[in-house]
């Protein structure tokens, strides 16, 4: 009959500001990096919106001390990625363009829409009241309003409702009721029934199905619970009010500010570019087995494939025009990779009715980017800052990926290294759940099914996609702390029953739980070969912390750091264990801040080194 659409609300979204952090002294600088600043307002962010890993026998001040230099190292790393020229490729120069947008629309959604959200106690009190009431009702049901009102007119002439319900509605008796809570209908419906007293009844209401006159039979009162359940029931009440006025915004300043564009695309270019896509697919579907129905997610690999089949000429192409600005296809598909992209069918038809679909959202997004442009939201400093804190983090998880990519160790190597050594130390070695995902949204489903208390082998069966670990609910088994990188090194500084993540890796997000450690063993009267590929591995995770400790340095002494202790000291955290997700205006979802991989080091030969200078 009728029907009301009830938008699914993120569990964990983004704390704003002013309600988490307060604006007082946020943008006090607690050290100077280089050209960079690290400010109170990003140290505080970083710590609280983003898991920090427990240690028991820590202080609060030396957890503060490793993220700061953690921090430090990231920005060092930046600096020195920009210099070499890293920051120059396809790959980056568009993901921070899309990273840009996204800021800049949110800064535009905020003044907007939700500046204009306004809602008084007295309303919100109005409606709570009638939250506390199930209506009881019989309708009469006429296919026009011709028949409705004729319908009407009888009742106001006296004729009985019961009377007439017998003789239009043959299915229903007089006494047959239909009862309703509130939200159940459109607000402008609810309003003509909650203001109906018992035994009266409505003017006609068109409804998708036909019209309805409505009489109130009776009424029942929902006892109030305790006090602390009518605040809560209040609160989140007030909350649906205010979504819904959100939403009504929305959609009215899309009509306004979208209605009179003037677009075209190239649908040559569209097609090829679709054709492309629908191919990979298929590739992929057979290469890895995947069933019907089943999602196919396109992979960086996928994308990289898509874009060398569409070639160079055809991505310089002009695609979109919005009147003014052309866009070509290249930016077009980087922004489509950026979202990421699958699809359980590969059906053609189906495959082009959802790029369509990708392609009309761009649009969208690009007009709203151009009005936020046009009131210089992208310049607001809160939008530069959060931009140049990703940027930062892009950048040294690059340039960290350089060092890691210098470094070889050779099986000769290996094995002098090897003979001078009396005995031979096997590492630590961890066991592990892990749940791996390449989609945010999961991630989020994944900590809310943990706060509600389901099991993690449980959840890592369901949502998983390492292939190898699957069936066995995520487990690895004991595996040294010298393999899976950024997972084994995680895991050594975890302790049993710790979850943490999301860890970003190559193959997506990462979450574990550590299950099991076992420590180092020191082994005599064994061979090289009977350790060969765990000493090699070894070997090369040591060198590798070497050379991040000796270039982090370099890199210290190069661009010079200012530390102001005090203002470190004086700021108060909350270890909240928890990761905080960031819902963007106008559409899109990231994590409130980035995630930083403890390395601290490198301080004490950076330290040392500035008590040897003259």
């Amino acid at each position: 009959m009728f029907t009301k659409k009830i938008l699914s609300v993120i569990i964990i979204s983004v704390i704003f500001n002013s309600i988490l952090f307060g604006q007082s002294n946020s943008t006090k600088v607690i050290a100077k990096v280089g050209e960079e600043e690290i400010t109170i307002d990003e140290f505080k962010k970083r710590f609280e919106l983003v898991p920090q890993i427990n240690k028991p026998n820590k202080s609060e001040e030396a957890l503060k001390a490793e993220l700061l230099y953690s921090i430090i190292a990231e920005k060092l790393w930046a600096q020195e990625a920009e210099n070499l020229g890293l920051d120059t490729t396809n790959v980056i120069k568009y993901t921070f363009e899309n990273l840009k947008k996204m800021y800049a629309r949110d800064a535009l959604y905020k003044k907007e829409i939700e500046s204009n959200i306004n809602i008084d106690e007295e309303k919100i009190s109005k409606v709570f009241l009638r939250s506390r009431k199930k209506l009881n009702l019989q309708f009469l049901k006429a296919l026009s309003i011709n028949e409705a009102d004729s319908l009407y007119r009888l009742l106001e002439k006296g004729e009985s409702f019961g009377t007439l319900l017998n003789k239009w509605n043959s299915s229903f008796g007089k006494d047959s009721l239909f009862t309703i809570s509130y939200g159940d209908f459109p607000v402008e419906i609810e309003d003509e029934l909650y203001r109906l007293k018992v035994s009266e009844y409505s003017k006609p209401i068109k409804a998708s199905n036909g019209w309805y006159i409505f009489k109130l039979f009776s009424i029942d009162e929902i006892p109030f619970g305790s006090d602390r359940q009518v605040s809560k029931e209040y609160l989140n009440l007030k909350r649906n009010l205010e979504q819904t006025i959100e939403d009504e915004l929305n959609r009215n300043y899309l009509v306004k500010l979208l209605g009179d564009k003037s677009v075209t695309t190239n649908g040559y270019l569209f097609w090829t570019f679709s054709d492309n896509i629908i191919e990979q697919l298929k590739r992929k579907k057979e290469k890895e087995g995947i069933p019907d129905f089943g999602d196919i997610k396109f992979s960086s690999a996928d994308f990289s494939n898509v874009e060398s089949e569409i070639g160079e000429d055809s991505l310089n192409m002009n695609f979109i025009n919005l009147g003014k600005r052309d866009i070509k296809l290249k930016e077009f598909y980087y922004a489509f990779a950026y979202e990421g992209f699958y699809s359980n069918s590969i059906n053609p038809d189906t495959v082009r009715a959802k790029l369509n679909s990708r392609v009309k959202r761009f649009i969208e997004h690009e007009i709203l980017t151009e009005e936020a442009k046009r009131q210089n939201l992208n310049e607001l400093p809160e939008v530069k800052n959060q931009v140049n804190t990703w940027r930062g983090n892009y950048l040294g998880r690059l340039y960290e990926k350089k060092i890691k990519n210098s470094v070889e160790i050779t099986e000769g190597e290996a094995k002098q290294k090897f003979e001078e050594e009396a005995d031979f130390t096997s590492p630590m070695q961890v066991n592990i759940f892990e749940i791996l995902t390449d989609s945010l949204e999961i991630v989020e489903k994944v900590f809310k099914c943990l706060d509600e208390g389901e099991r993690f082998q449980d959840i890592a069966r369901e949502y998983t996609i390492r292939k190898e670990t699957k069936e066995n609910n995520g487990e690895f088994g004991y595996f040294p702390i010298t393999e899976h990188g950024e997972i084994g090194k995680i895991a050594s500084q975890l302790e049993l029953g710790e979850v943490y993540g999301p860890l970003n890796l190559a193959e997506g997000y990462s979450i574990i739980k550590l299950i099991g450690k076992r420590e180092p063993v020191v082994k005599s009267e064994l061979n090289f070969e009977e350790v060969k590929d765990t000493y090699i591995k070894q070997l090369k995770n040591m060198e590798i912390l070497k050379t991040k400790i000796d270039k982090t340095v370099e890199l210290a002494n190069k661009y010079e750091i200012d530390i102001n202790h005090k203002v470190l000291q004086s700021i108060k955290v909350n270890n909240l264990s928890m990761l905080v997700f960031k819902n963007f205006g106008f559409g899109g979802m990231g994590m409130a801040m980035p995630i930083i991989s403890p390395f601290y080091e490198w301080v004490e030969k950076w330290q040392n080194s500035q008590q040897d200078l003259p």
